[in-house]
């Protein structure tokens, strides 16, 4: 609050009740006034000398306390705010990349069962916490490799988090800047860029130039599988989270990557004003307790303290006690922060919170039918996703081309629309519970002769990654660890191969 030029309110017209309070503190201060009738008579200069008894003039008076009770509810349902909040789903897809630490020092067993363990147990933990946003995956030594890209399955991620060991690295170390510049480029291609998360036991003083210059524009944390000392030489370029036995550590960094992808909203300009008029309705009930006192007329304080909260919300529910002191967009709020999106989405006016609302409680028509009375870029793209887990591909595809109408370029917009495209391309799939054709062979011959076959050498190196991830799908591969221990070596045959052509042109 050292800058008060973001102050202001979201709903001005409320404060016209200002005016309105100080006109009425004049009428009943000048109905009230005993000498009132008298002034028009007598001098002031004798009216004073006249007067006997006590004076009322610095008398707390009930009309102080309507008049109180009156500018603090304008105030409130005017709605104060000067800091912005961010779209609850453009927050959630705020993508991270995991860089777990493979090297040797990973299998000590100071932490049960072991180091390495240990890390992969939290990256598990840290995918299914953040299930439905995007989840990347590096493993690192003395060189590092990706080995997911960001993806929102954490079962594919667990998959392959289990299949790491330290053999299956292809070079010995602890290089944690080119893990870094090797999650970079995952991140590279995300609309939120979000934040890098360290699983290790430490990171190097040599890696600390690397770090600062590759986490320039992206969150870092790391999470401590081993001694404090370990991170001295970084602890001031990166937020280092304490293992703990229980998610604790694992809530703390999804919260602070949450916090990372709202900052980049918040920079993009997609963000809402918070409406900080809720926290004015503690000083109203402290002075509505007041209105007990004899002379202070209980049944009008109740009956305008209850009008004007009742203002602020439209909904036809049926009416609690909490609608006495809290709006259906603040009742919403505290739901939705607790997890309760259905009883969030009852409560909601607000269009877009009541759609991010039913989105999460899986009610899409919900969503849809609230995101599509806004015409924002956000609320087209959410409107398509909605739609798109309706099936309604046609309407998904509509909305997507309306949101990059009003942003063009969109990445995410863009995305999503090729995915839709290509579903609704698609002919349909056969009946699964269908019989599947029966075809007999004609003829079958063994070859019994050897050595008929052409011998030849394929150039492994030069695959690319979905090149190789092909193969293994194709049954080349059936172990994950094989896979990977495979692909590594590949890749870092690759990058010596292309470091002695850079040296020797």
């Amino acid at each position: 609050m050292s800058d008060l030029s973001p102050l202001h309110f979201l709903r001005p017209w409320w404060l016209l009740v200002l005016p309105v309070t100080a006109w009425l503190c004049l009428a009943v201060s000048r109905r009230d006034d005993p000498l009132r009738v008298w002034r028009g008579v007598i001098a002031p200069e004798l009216l004073s000398h006249l007067v006997v008894g006590e004076s009322r003039a610095g008398r707390f008076r009930p009309i102080h306390l309507w008049a109180a009770i009156l500018v603090l509810s304008s105030l409130a349902l005017a709605g104060p705010t000067w800091e912005l909040e961010t779209p609850p789903l453009d927050i959630d897809r705020a993508s991270v990349v995991i860089a777990i630490d493979v090297s040797a020092s990973m299998n000590r067993d100071d932490v049960a069962p072991t180091r390495l363990e240990r890390a992969k147990q939290k990256a598990r933990d840290l995918a299914v916490t953040r299930a439905g946003a995007r989840t990347g995956l590096v493993a690192y030594a003395g060189s590092a490799h990706t080995v997911l890209p960001p993806t929102d399955d954490p079962d594919v991620i667990a998959h392959y988090v289990g299949a790491l060991s330290t053999d299956v690295m292809p070079r010995a170390g602890k290089n944690a800047g080119a893990a870094l510049a090797e999650a970079r480029r995952l991140l590279s291609g995300e609309e939120i860029p979000g934040a890098v998360v360290f699983l290790t036991d430490g990171i190097e003083a040599r890696d600390r130039a690397a770090i600062v210059r590759e986490g320039q524009g992206v969150g870092l944390l790391a999470l401590a599988v081993g001694p404090a000392r370990g991170f001295a030489s970084v602890d001031d370029v990166l937020d280092v989270v304490d293992l703990t036995v229980d998610d604790a550590d694992v809530v703390q960094i999804a919260e602070a990557v949450r916090s990372t992808g709202g900052e980049t909203v918040l920079a993009e300009g997609r963000a809402r004003w918070r409406d900080f008029g809720f926290y004015l309705v503690y000083p109203i009930v402290f002075l509505a307790l007041f209105a007990f006192r004899r002379g202070f007329g209980l049944r009008w304080t109740v009956a305008i303290v209850v009008s004007l909260f009742l203002a602020g919300s439209s909904d036809a529910r049926a009416f609690t006690f909490a609608d006495v002191w809290l709006t259906g967009d603040q009742q919403g709020r505290y739901w939705f922060d607790r997890g309760d999106y259905l009883r969030a989405a009852q409560h909601f006016v607000d269009p877009f919170w009541k759609g991010a609302s039913c989105y999460r409680a899986e009610d899409f028509e919900c969503a849809a039918e609230s995101w599509a009375a806004l015409e924002g870029a956000d609320a087209r793209f959410d409107l398509g996703n909605a739609r798109a887990r309706l099936g309604d591909d046609r309407g998904a595809i509509e909305a997507y081309e309306e949101a990059l109408v009003r942003r063009p370029g969109w990445d995410d917009a863009e995305h999503n629309l090729a995915l839709v495209r290509k579903r609704l391309e698609e002919p349909e799939e056969v009946d699964p519970d269908a019989p599947p054709p029966t075809f007999e062979a004609d003829d079958v011959r063994f070859d019994d002769r050897a050595n008929r076959g052409t011998r030849g050498e394929v150039d492994l190196p030069g695959l690319s990654d979905e090149q190789i991830g092909e193969l293994w799908l194709r049954g080349l591969k059936s172990d994950p660890a094989d896979f990977l221990r495979m692909k590594f070596a590949f890749q870092e045959e690759a990058s010596d191969r292309a470091r002695a052509s850079e040296d020797n042109p």
